[in-house]
């Protein structure tokens, strides 16, 4: 039988991007190593999120990260984690435990135009569920996470899945 060991790390997660006028949330469970390193949401090359909105909005690649936060306010988009902090344990498989919820009160009331949430996968919406709730007015979605490791879909798939949920108004 082969020994995997199990390395644990606690992680902070990052700020939320929004603005005024943002009217869809789009929510992952936590950074990984290289956004958290960066400070940037989806810094690891493999995770095809800015991949897939370049297509979806039909703009070409940017390498600027202020460009990308541009990106998302131009189309009423804001993006952060569920969680705030977490252990995310590495066995071969990656989960998080201890983990503690953003203050999604505070940050709702801060941003009274959203009302359409959308999840990057399952576990985004496994630990909203868990943790946060339903709130008044919001309505929610699953999308297929934009990880490489999900493979579920291909990369036109998750594309076409994303521009259509993105091409409805919130």
């Amino acid at each position: 039988m082969r020994y995997t060991p199990v390395i644990t790390a606690r992680k902070t997660g990052l700020l939320p991007i929004a603005d005024h006028n943002s009217r869809v949330l789009i929510l992952d469970t936590m950074p990984g190593e290289k956004s958290l390193i960066l400070q940037q949401y989806y810094a690891c090359k493999s995770n095809f999120f800015w991949k897939i909105l370049f297509k979806v909005f039909k703009v070409p690649n940017i390498t600027d990260y202020r460009l990308k936060k541009q990106l998302l306010f131009k189309h009423g988009i804001a993006l952060w984690n569920v969680l705030e902090f977490g252990e995310q344990k590495a066995n071969g498989e990656y989960s998080v435990t201890s983990e503690t919820p953003n203050d999604f009160y505070t940050f709702f009331q801060n941003h009274p135009k959203i009302t359409r949430i959308i999840f990057n996968g399952n576990n985004a919406a496994d630990f909203y569920a868990q943790h946060v709730g339903y709130f008044n007015g919001l309505t929610m979605e699953i999308l297929p996470s934009t990880s490489a490791l999900n493979t579920w879909k291909s990369f036109e798939e998750k594309a076409e899945v994303w521009a259509h949920a993105l091409s409805r108004e919130a």
